[in-house]
């Protein structure tokens, strides 16, 4: 099984220093293309100096535009804003102590608590407005929404993934925040609600939770030891993790180094942090590295975690996940002798190229796009989720003809495949998310495989893998979506002529092999396209 892998920076204070962050934008980039590529990039705050227009355009240009094409699409990247990303001159005339004082419910995930928090919009205008930053995912937009935060939940290497991002800047108003911020209770507590299903919880935010207000302080700690979340976070410069402990639960704070602190000729350093974590072992592998000057290259940071978690000969540190650290502290319960210990549950992972969709990953997704990402795709956009699956999209009648033929037949035993027809470029990639949508709403008992990567491999063995939570008779039904039906198409015939040739009844299936849907769509460039399914 592959690990989520990603890449954690913080703190480019863009606008410091233009050439010297330029060689360092070429010298990141370059690192990265010589690298496992990861599934994730985590920005957490500090992108621009002093939060202006022209600090966020120029890192735009020639770093987060750059840094998307080495990555690729497959690779998602999110960003949170820190102290240094408010314009503190626009929100002077509105402090902190005052909304204290005079706005409880200025954290509330509500339409009030938008309605205040929109008094010092004017301190994020820029980070907000920036049109860079409007091209990735839950950015920007989640900073004017009542929520006061952005929630996801991926479905990433069979792991379901739960990411919340924070703006732990809302109160930064000059150099006295220390113990002054906080990213709002009432906005953590809900956040945190919406991505509970998750496997994994990562909260990405700028500032450590020891400069938070202390009222609040507590109150979070609790709610990240709750969830056992992993804090992402920057701002002090330097690379290192903390345990932290939240009503007795345990939780891990991760740092990076600044992208960008200063100069290679100055004494502070530069720095970034790759992880990779695998939920199947419970553990997080971490190798941090910083700009060596006299080398010129991105040399392992010995100094970032302490010698006993880092394995033997390598330039790895191994830490565990907060559930097994919580598992290592929980107290012994006594065993009834007459009560025989379950076999371990073998976790289903979704292989290289493959994601698991069900309600909670649509439920996670921001489905109102803006008006020109609406416009690009009556352009000629290739739609994504967001797009697909927004208000002003339309359903046509195949999508919900397509779904009830796929949920009606799950009693009926018999290997079908089902043609979607179309020439390029009139909407089969859109309707094949829709169907996918629709299924799922119709049918709670649906899961959702999603071949994503065009090298992604359908084979018997992986729908012999396919898991099933109860006995056939209200049992787990699978959706195996692929968008490109002529790289699979032979691989779906061999698959369903192979189930065929074990009988028709649903119940002359094996015990390993439980009733599946094979849906496949052709890629929009191609003439022809297929929908098959396998009952």
């Amino acid at each position: 099984m592959n690990p989520i892998r990603w890449l954690h920076l913080s703190d480019f204070h863009t606008g410091k220093d233009g050439y010297g962050q330029r060689r360092l934008f070429k010298e990141i980039l370059n690192h990265i293309a010589d690298q496992k590529l990861p599934d994730f990039v985590f920005i957490t705050g500090d992108i621009a100096q002093s939060g202006l227009k022209e600090q966020y355009d120029k890192f735009g240009e020639e770093f987060l535009s750059p840094l998307e094409e080495k990555v690729g699409e497959d690779c998602t990247i999110l960003l949170v804003p820190g102290n240094h990303d408010v314009d503190w001159e626009e929100k002077k005339f509105v402090s902190r102590d005052l909304i204290r004082q005079k706005s409880p419910e200025f954290f509330d995930p509500t339409e009030k608590g938008l309605s205040e928090r929109q008094k010092i919009r004017s301190g994020f205008a820029a980070y907000i407005d920036n049109e860079y930053f409007q091209l990735l995912p839950n950015t920007n937009d989640w900073l004017d929404s009542e929520a006061g935060c952005f929630t996801r939940i991926i479905n990433c290497k069979g792991t379901k993934l739960g990411i919340l991002g924070l703006n732990t800047a809302w109160f930064s108003e000059d150099k006295s925040d220390e113990r002054q911020l906080t990213p709002g209770k009432a906005i953590v507590e809900s956040g945190l609600e919406k991505i509970a299903n998750a496997e994994i919880k990562i909260a990405l935010g700028h500032h450590p939770l020891d400069w938070f207000y202390r009222e609040d302080e507590e109150p979070l700690r609790t709610l990240f030891g709750k969830h056992q979340v992993l804090y992402l976070h920057g701002h002090l410069h330097k690379t290192g993790s903390r345990f932290e402990i939240g009503a007795g639960h345990p939780f891990l704070a991760l740092r990076s180094g600044a992208a960008f602190r200063a100069r290679e000729n100055d004494k502070w350093v530069n720095g970034l942090l790759w992880a990779e974590l695998d939920a199947a072992e419970q553990r997080l592998v971490l190798e941090p590295r910083k700009w060596n000057k006299g080398n010129q290259e991105w040399a392992l940071d010995g100094d970032a975690f302490p010698e006993r978690y880092r394995e033997s000969g390598t330039d790895r540190w191994i830490l565990p996940l907060p559930s097994a650290l919580a598992a290592a502290l929980s107290p012994q319960q006594t065993k009834s002798p007459s009560s025989p210990a379950k076999p371990p549950v073998k976790r289903f992972k979704a292989p290289q190229g493959w994601e698991i969709v069900d309600r909670d990953y649509l439920a996670s997704l921001d489905t109102n796009p803006d008006e020109a990402m609406i416009l690009s795709y009556f352009d000629g956009r290739i739609p994504n989720w967001s797009l697909a699956l927004c208000p002003q999209i339309p359903r046509r009648a195949v999508v919900r003809q397509l779904a009830e033929r796929i949920v009606a037949a799950t009693g009926d035993g018999r290997p079908t495949v089902n043609m979607l027809l179309g020439a390029g470029g009139e909407g089969k990639s859109t309707a094949f998310l829709q169907t996918i949508e629709a299924v799922l709403q119709a049918d709670a008992s649906w899961r959702v495989l999603h071949r994503r990567g065009e090298t992604a491999e359908l084979s018997r063995k992986l729908v012999d893998e396919l898991p099933q939570d109860a006995p056939h008779d209200a049992g787990q039904h699978w959706l195996i979506a692929s968008d490109d039906a002529d790289l699979i198409a032979e691989d779906v015939y061999h698959i369903v002529s192979g189930l065929a040739a074990q009988g028709t009844g649903r119940r002359t299936f094996p015990p390993q092999c439980p009733p599946y849907r094979v849906a496949r769509y052709q890629d929009p460039s191609d003439k022809l396209g297929a929908c098959a399914r396998l009952s």
